[in-house]
Protein backbone atom coordinates (compact mmCIF):
# COMPACT_ATOMS: atom_id res chain seq x y z
CA UNK A 1 0.00 0.00 0.00
CA UNK A 2 3.34 1.97 -0.01
CA UNK A 3 2.59 4.95 2.42
CA UNK A 4 -0.71 4.36 3.02
CA UNK A 5 -0.74 1.99 6.04
CA UNK A 6 -2.09 3.88 8.38
CA UNK A 7 -5.18 4.37 6.26
CA UNK A 8 -5.45 0.45 5.71
CA UNK A 9 -4.85 -0.40 9.96
CA UNK A 10 -7.64 2.45 10.23
CA UNK A 11 -10.35 0.57 7.80
CA UNK A 12 -9.37 -2.86 10.05
CA UNK A 13 -10.01 -1.71 13.43
CA UNK A 14 -12.60 -4.01 14.46
CA UNK A 15 -10.65 -6.87 13.12
CA UNK A 16 -7.72 -5.60 14.96
CA UNK A 17 -9.46 -3.88 18.06
CA UNK A 18 -11.45 -7.49 18.22
CA UNK A 19 -8.11 -9.65 18.17
CA UNK A 20 -8.97 -11.12 14.64
CA UNK A 21 -5.61 -10.86 13.60
CA UNK A 22 -2.63 -12.62 15.18
CA UNK A 23 -0.08 -11.16 12.75
CA UNK A 24 0.68 -8.13 10.30
CA UNK A 25 3.44 -7.56 8.51
CA UNK A 26 4.12 -4.25 6.95
CA UNK A 27 6.56 -1.74 5.78
CA UNK A 28 7.55 1.63 7.08
CA UNK A 29 7.74 3.85 3.54
CA UNK A 30 8.50 7.34 5.14
CA UNK A 31 8.79 8.80 1.78
CA UNK A 32 5.62 8.14 0.73
CA UNK A 33 3.65 8.52 3.93
CA UNK A 34 4.62 12.11 3.91
CA UNK A 35 4.45 13.17 0.46
CA UNK A 36 0.58 12.37 1.46
CA UNK A 37 0.85 14.08 4.62
CA UNK A 38 1.04 11.11 6.87
CA UNK A 39 2.95 9.87 9.87
CA UNK A 40 5.03 7.23 8.97
CA UNK A 41 5.17 5.90 11.94
CA UNK A 42 1.51 6.08 12.68
CA UNK A 43 0.82 2.42 11.52
CA UNK A 44 3.18 1.22 13.83
CA UNK A 45 1.94 3.52 16.59
CA UNK A 46 -1.93 1.92 16.25
CA UNK A 47 -0.74 -1.48 16.55
CA UNK A 48 1.09 -1.11 19.20
CA UNK A 49 -2.56 0.53 20.51
CA UNK A 50 -4.01 -2.48 19.94
CA UNK A 51 -1.34 -4.72 21.71
CA UNK A 52 1.24 -6.00 19.42
CA UNK A 53 4.42 -6.25 19.57
CA UNK A 54 6.64 -5.01 16.99
CA UNK A 55 9.47 -6.70 15.47
CA UNK A 56 12.33 -6.73 12.45
CA UNK A 57 13.66 -9.60 11.02
CA UNK A 58 17.59 -9.57 11.37
CA UNK A 59 19.40 -12.51 9.80
CA UNK A 60 15.97 -14.47 9.69
CA UNK A 61 15.74 -13.96 13.67
CA UNK A 62 12.82 -11.62 14.99
CA UNK A 63 14.27 -8.76 17.24
CA UNK A 64 12.21 -6.57 18.99
CA UNK A 65 11.71 -2.98 17.51
CA UNK A 66 10.75 0.31 19.14
CA UNK A 67 9.84 3.48 17.52
CA UNK A 68 12.18 5.98 16.87
CA UNK A 69 11.10 9.71 18.26
CA UNK A 70 13.64 11.37 15.50
CA UNK A 71 14.75 9.15 12.58
CA UNK A 72 12.46 7.17 10.19
CA UNK A 73 13.89 5.19 7.22
CA UNK A 74 12.23 2.15 4.96
CA UNK A 75 11.98 -0.81 7.05
CA UNK A 76 9.70 -3.92 7.09
CA UNK A 77 8.09 -4.89 10.58
CA UNK A 78 6.43 -7.98 11.88
CA UNK A 79 3.53 -7.07 14.85
CA UNK A 80 2.53 -10.05 16.91
CA UNK A 81 -0.82 -9.88 19.04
Amino acid sequence: VEGFEEKVFDGAKKLLSNKMIDTVFFEVCPGNALAVGLDPWKPAKLLEGYGYKLFRLINGVPVEATIPDNKCVLDNFIAIK
